[in-house]
């Protein structure tokens, strides 16, 4: 009995010092998405052309987001929180 706790407790202790690939590319990809979103820009000529162009844009998001729309005004379209914890939805 105490082997196995002992073999148990030195898997335990590898697995959380390997490393995980999901938690490196998710690093290595926030910073472009943070400045994606930063310069993330449309021109458009009058409101009529701004009013259909942010239509189209909430439209998308809603088709294509993980997580639905919680919150959407003139200037911004806000989702959900992620449903799994560590994984990032866009």
């Amino acid at each position: 009995m105490r082997k196995s706790a002992l073999c148990a407790a030195l898997l335990l202790g590898l697995a959380a010092c390997a490393p995980d690939d999901r938690w490196n590319r998710f690093r290595q990809t926030e910073p472009a998405l943070v400045e994606a979103r930063e310069f993330a820009a449309i021109d458009c000529a009058g409101p009529d052309e701004c009013s259909r162009r942010w239509e189209r844009t909430r439209e998308y998001v809603a088709r294509y987001s993980a997580t639905r729309i919680r919150r959407a005004n003139a200037a911004e379209i806000e989702t959900g929180r992620p449903l799994e914890a560590g994984v990032v939805y866009l």
